[in-house]
């Protein structure tokens, strides 16, 4: 007997209305933790990201740092946070990666891609800083909008039924596993090292390179048509015991030997920089130990009472740091905001008054010394070669030293 019209559809629709519920996904305790932790950080992430591009963007347009000490209090624990988060994705798979390992990794991955901006481009560090802070906020704010489906934002953030149903897994553990040690650690590590070669040679105007066989140090020797020569050579002040014995060999014993180290006559540090302990941890040896040059050395350095306010007050507190290690005595003065015109006195202070003082002491031993060596921290030649330069002298030589050796090293007592 043929069936009435729409029986069909009829029946589908009564099919449909009489189908048992979803069965909705467990609720564990474990599961509940979880999707909370990825709501805080849903949560920490966006309130970094807006705290990072308000603080850029009044120092971008407008000059203004006040939002600058408020930043590392909100980025450390957004990023133990985000470090938590990824290590959790490690252990289990029900963590929606596809949302997830843009917001952990945004921040590392936009601080590596801009090395290479701040290191040719560091006058506009500010701009750089804002550009990253407009990445990060549009990666946060996307992965917000694919995870809801809305720009509704309510609590949870995440959603407990939005997990994956598998917990635990061996195989995707072990696979997380290796491509971050096989793929990501590796490719990281590499990078850093292209980046740390790039800047040693743009930062010492080559006088400091990164070679398959360790960093290398250039010694320069410039002469005058008068005759006069001056020996320009970068220095380390930890390195392999065997260089600084290469660079005493290499002294002439008649040259006037300029030597760096700036003074404290008024006493106004109690703590002393030295790097003794960290040489002996690398394998390395200090400079003070081996560097023991012939001739005549002549104190060419300033008076540490000469620096601006500003830098003594930093270089105080960097040197407590360093005696001190990292305590809960120290750690405030980590978090204490930097005046925002710091790094210009610092380069003030540290580079230019220093190079000045000595380039004055390099013109006034010239008018009775034919031959004059300065050995001198690698961040201080390219503007001693400029003053040396702009003294009438011409590159007449160069030679390599291998200041730290990666491979087939002595140690530090030089055995």
């Amino acid at each position: 007997m043929p069936e009435a019209p729409g029986h069909e559809r009829l029946c589908g629709v009564m099919t449909a209305e009489i189908s048992p519920p979803p069965i909705p996904k467990p609720r564990s305790v474990v599961r509940t933790a979880i999707a909370a932790i990825l709501s805080l950080t849903l949560v920490m992430s966006l309130v970094n990201a807006t705290v990072a591009l308000a603080s850029d963007s009044l120092v971008v347009f407008l000059g203004n740092h006040s939002l600058v000490g408020a930043l590392p209090w909100v980025a450390l624990p957004t990023l133990l946070m985000t470090f938590a988060v990824y290590g959790l994705m490690l252990l289990t798979p029900m963590i929606p990666k596809r949302w997830f390992i843009p917001l952990t990794l945004c921040g590392p991955v936009t601080a590596l891609a801009a090395l290479p901006l701040m290191i040719y481009f560091h006058t506009q560090a500010p701009w750089i800083a804002f550009g990253i802070s407009v990445v990060q906020m549009v990666v946060c704010l996307v992965v917000l909008r694919k995870m809801r489906g809305s720009w509704s934002i309510r609590w949870p953030l995440f959603n407990v039924d939005q997990l994956g149903d598998r917990g635990f897994r061996w195989g995707h553990t072990a696979g997380f596993a290796t491509v971050n040690l096989l793929v990501l650690l590796p490719a990281t590590v590499a990078y850093l090292v292209v980046c740390g070669g790039l800047a040693l040679n743009h930062y010492t105007g080559g006088f400091v390179s990164l070679r398959p066989e360790g960093m290398t140090m250039q010694a320069r020797k410039y002469i005058r048509d008068d005759g006069k020569t001056v020996e320009l050579v970068p220095m380390s002040h930890i390195g392999d015991s065997d260089f600084y014995q290469s660079l005493t060999a290499s002294f002439s014993p008649t040259a006037v030997i300029l030597m760096e180290g700036v003074s404290d006559k008024d006493k106004l540090f109690a703590n002393k920089v030295g790097y003794k302990k960290t040489a002996q941890d690398l394998g390395l040896s200090e400079q003070q130990e081996f560097f023991k040059p012939k001739g005549e050395l002549v104190a060419a350095d300033v008076d540490i009472s000469q620096f601006s306010k500003a830098s003594l007050e930093y270089l105080k507190k960097t040197m407590t740091i360093h005696a001190k290690g990292v305590t809960p005595e120290t750690l405030p003065l980590l978090m204490q905001p930097a005046p925002e015109d710091l790094p210009k006195r610092l380069i003030d202070d540290l580079l230019t008054l220093r190079n000045r003082h000595l380039l004055e002491v390099m013109e006034e031993r010239l008018k009775t010394s034919d031959h004059i060596i300065i050995p001198w921290g690698a961040a201080h030649m390219p503007g001693i070669s400029e003053g040396v330069l702009k003294a009438g002298f011409r590159v007449q030589d160069t030679e390599d030293f291998v200041a730290i050796r990666f491979s087939g090293r002595k140690t530090a007592g030089g055995g």
